[in-house]
């Protein structure tokens, strides 16, 4: 059995029940490390931690893009056995009524790039962001917008249909101009524009930059994977 080093080869199941968790099982074989990613964040490999505390902290698997908060009111929260036996960090704005996020302030996004996540939705705020990262104009940006509408941007909003709130999916998302494209549950969901905003500055899970308790995400967030290129083999899988 592979030990996990911060870049590890693989998702293995020695750590929860990952067999049973779609995202970690499509993508245990992949090889982040020779991918070239950018970060990968696994809840499951956040150590230290009981259920219910707060996530000051997560560390990145590979590709070394660590994300943190230091106030104490703006941590999200630790929770274990959630999807498929692994655990998740929680976002509860519902009922903290706190804008939670987490913060890489040294790292931004340039496109061609594929954001990978494993997350569920349960908000009823008006647009939930997923993930931001702030620009001199526009962001490189996930969020369910108005109605649930997964929706990803880098000046132009490339939108699926229906409500993606109160189930867990995994989302592939393709940033590159005009050549865009979403994936949800392998399948694919949108393709057009996203835009041709130039490389951001700075990379905020479960937020927008701006403040306002409308923009932030709530919900369980297990995994993202955030790859250069195309990345079409692990799109795919």
């Amino acid at each position: 059995r592979r030990r996990h080093t911060r870049c590890s080869r693989d998702w293995s199941s020695d750590v929860c029940s990952s067999d049973l968790n779609p995202m970690r099982r499509r993508v245990r074989h992949i090889n982040f490390c020779k991918a070239g990613a950018t970060t990968v964040l696994d809840a499951r490999f956040i150590s230290g931690l009981n259920d219910g505390d707060a996530v000051g902290t997560w560390s990145a698997r590979a590709g070394g893009w660590d994300v943190t908060q230091a106030t104490a009111s703006l941590k999200p929260t630790y929770k274990t056995s959630i999807q498929g036996g692994c655990p998740d960090v929680r976002w509860d704005t519902v009922s903290s009524t706190n804008q939670f996020y987490l913060d890489n302030a040294s790292n931004g996004l340039a496109k061609p790039i594929t954001a990978l996540s494993a997350a569920k939705a349960t908000t009823v705020q008006s647009a939930p962001y997923f993930f931001d990262a702030l620009t001199s104009s526009n962001r490189y940006l996930a969020l369910f917008n108005t109605g649930g509408i997964y929706t990803i941007s880098a000046g132009s909003n490339l939108a699926t249909t229906g409500d993606s709130r109160g189930a867990w999916h995994i989302f592939a998302a393709y940033f590159n101009g005009t050549s865009s494209q979403i994936w949800k549950d392998g399948v694919s969901a949108a393709t057009g524009s996203s835009g041709t905003t130039a490389a951001s500055s700075n990379f905020r899970l479960g937020s927008r930059y701006t403040a306002g308790l409308a923009y932030s995400f709530d919900g369980d967030m297990g995994a993202i994977i955030l790859l250069p290129g195309s990345s079409a083999e692990l799109r795919k899988r």
